[in-house]
């Protein structure tokens, strides 16, 4: 019984306002009519069928609809007797399907009723026993709350036990506990009955109550709900100490009057001082929820920061991505950003980017002091290879938040090349080939920096432009962005262009050159640059013309056996690399995989039919890869190395 009985009913005729309510809610909407059948009864009601040309079942209300739909199904589920759990939760799970985030539910309602007859604490602490899904339990029975006066405290609590095991260390752990403080907001005496029942609690989740009831104690006597607070530091269970520490932190969220907020600042302060890890852990967590709210305990954090306390470290990440704009708002976003600096790559995926991301989203202030953070950060945790992707896969969001800032982006990756610090060009190298492979590939230096450089500085920036840069489309444009710097420059620039384009990158990609020399004659009005850029494309295509004319040698063409080996070799190792991307892909694993071993086309088979025939089509990819990576990989590969090493002030 529970889905079944509700398609029994859906698919019975339209014969009372419950299976009119019915048929309404499982569309999925909040609609309140219906064509009402022939032999529907008249007259009508605010509830029922409206007479005339309409005729149609009309509800006065969405409460309404829900309220018949509810004593509809009551009525079902009592036919034997006593309302069953399975049977109770199985109903409400699917009706519930039909009305997520409403405020009043069908389901809510269903509960309400049995619970006038029947425990519905009782119900759902023998369904989770049997093995009932215990979110969806506790879902029905929050819905239901709002429509009850009185609920009996023991099986509260022993509703209380049977989803703490399933519940524990899950995002959604405190769900039961936060449907109980909103429905006792209203019924502070019934916070101190539980207060009662509870004081001697020894267990996680009967303490969990306690934590509500003093909670709600605090909002009417903040002197006496604090003081409980404190006695539950100063337990004898750890358990109870730490939810008397993290009581502190709601406490201080409820901006209490000033000598109360004092204690409460202090005792933190004090915490955050503690020798005992477990404690200090604790107080750090308490810290960091609090952040936005009180500077009073800066000075012991700012300590833990400087320290690298990894779990200080985590609570003030956090605390920028929840309360970044009001930490923003308060000027103290550029105070903590530097420390975080400390923060592991593995823990900077988690909040750390999207707390960023936020800040240059959302406040302008702040952004330099990101990008400063992001230098540092790369200064630090970059590696010694020429291509490092750690910052690019640990920041992505701020990336690409970046890369949608006018000349941010440009400013921080012609920064990252010219630096001294090698660690800071193959980082710049890792984001723009992660950009590349997003689609990002027409990319520009800064034109703000580039006005600022030394004849010796452009040389620099052409040879790491070579030696990090490894997308064609994005070194070319990059480079041609170079004749964005001021006309004074262009005296010593335009010589290290004419080797950079024509020696270097027009020797190995010269197609790709000459079209990017092409667009930028276009936009171009400056005599000299006009002039050089026709001489760089006619150099290039002179070359490019001889070489063409040059005599095929048949006996420099590899062996066809050779030929062969290689392309086996080659195919083995894209199945190989495809099949280890497919072990990563979420599409792969949910879809099934039919293969195909010859033929022009392909056909399916569902229900008894055939498809129609689908043609297979050819599908390559092709890269352009340096003239010289051809001709001499090794010589390349030193090149390479060669160009990374250079320094400024080199010849």
């Amino acid at each position: 019984m529970n889905h079944q009985l509700v398609e029994e009913e859906l698919a019975g005729p339209v014969q009372s306002l419950g299976r009119a309510a019915l048929h309404l809610h499982m569309t999925g909407n909040a609609e309140l009519e219906l064509p009402a059948p022939a032999d529907w009864p008249t007259p009508a009601t605010d509830t029922g069928a409206e007479s005339g040309a309409a005729h149609k079942i009309r509800f006065a209300s969405l409460g309404e609809r829900n309220a018949a739909l509810a004593e509809h199904f009551y009525e079902k589920l009592k036919q034997h007797g006593q309302v069953g759990a399975a049977d109770l939760f199985g109903v409400a799970h699917t009706l519930w399907m039909r009305e997520i985030s409403r405020s009043d539910t069908a389901v809510g309602r269903l509960l309400a009723r049995v619970e006038s007859e029947q425990d519905v604490f009782s119900l759902a602490e023998e369904h989770i026993a049997n093995g009932g899904q215990v979110f969806d339990v506790l879902q029905a029975v929050g819905t239901m709350l709002q429509h009850v006066e009185h609920l009996e405290l023991d099986t509260m609590i022993k509703l209380a036990k049977a989803q703490y095991d399933q519940t524990k260390n899950d995002l959604m752990a405190g769900l039961f506990f936060d449907q109980l403080a909103q429905w006792m907001a209203p019924r502070p005496e019934r916070a101190r009955d539980l207060l009662k029942v509870t004081l001697n609690a020894d267990d996680p989740p009967t303490e969990g109550l306690l934590s509500v009831a003093i909670g709600f104690i605090f909002r009417d006597s903040p002197e006496e709900g604090l003081a409980l607070a404190v006695t539950e530091i100063n337990s004898g269970r750890s358990t109870r100490r730490r939810s008397g520490r993290w009581m502190l932190g709601q406490f201080l969220l409820k901006e209490p009057a000033a000598a109360i907020r004092t204690e409460i600042e202090e005792r933190i302060a004090d915490g955050l001082r503690s020798q005992d890890v477990e404690a200090l852990q604790d107080w750090i967590r308490v810290a960091g929820i609090t952040l936005h709210a009180s500077n009073a305990f800066d000075e012991p954090m700012l300590g833990l920061c400087a320290d690298e306390n990894e779990a200080a470290l985590a609570a003030v990440a956090t605390a920028l991505f929840l309360k970044g704009g009001d930490l923003a708002a308060q000027e103290r976003v550029s105070m903590w950003l530097p420390f975080l600096v400390a923060y592991s790559a593995e823990g900077a995926r988690s909040v750390l980017d999207l707390s960023l991301a936020n800040l240059l989203e959302k406040d302008v202030e702040v952004q330099p002091s990101v990008t400063e953070f992001l230098t540092a950060w790369a200064t630090r945790h970059s590696g010694p290879s020429p291509v490092e992707t750690k910052l690019a896969l640990s920041f992505s969001q701020t990336i690409r938040k970046l890369v949608s800032k006018p000349g941010m982006f440009e400013s921080l990756i012609t920064q990252w090349l010219i630096a001294p610090e090698r660690r800071l060009a193959a980082a710049a190298a890792g984001v723009l080939g992660e950009l590349e492979a997003e689609g990002f590939k027409s990319m520009r230096l800064d034109c703000g920096v580039l006005s600022g450089l030394i004849p010796s500085e452009i040389v620099f920036l052409a040879r790491r432009l070579l030696g990090y840069v490894h997308s064609t489309s994005q070194v070319v444009a990059m480079s041609l962005s170079m004749l964005q710097v001021r006309d004074a420059q262009l005296e010593y620039v335009l010589p290290v262009m004419d080797s950079l384009i024509v020696a270097e990158l027009g020797y190995d990609y010269p197609g790709t050159v000459v079209e990017a020399l092409d667009s930028a004659s276009k936009t171009e009005a400056r005599p000299p640059v006009v002039t050089a850029l026709e001489n760089w494309r006619r150099a290039i295509r002179t070359r490019q013309e001889a070489i063409e004319r040059l005599p095929q040698r048949n006996e420099l063409w590899p062996p066809s056996q050779l030929q062969r080996q290689f392309a086996l070799a080659r195919a083995r190792q894209m199945q190989k690399a495809s099949e280890q991307a497919s072990e990563k892909s979420v599409f792969s694993r949910i879809a099934t995989k039919i293969p195909l071993k010859a033929g022009r086309g392909f056909f399916n088979h569902s229900r008894g039919k055939f498809s129609d025939s689908t043609p297979l089509h050819t599908v390559s990819y092709s890269v352009e890869i340096p003239r010289r990576e051809v001709l001499d990989p090794v010589g390349n590969a030193i090149r390479g190395i060669q160009l990374r090493l250079a320094t400024k002030g080199q010849e």
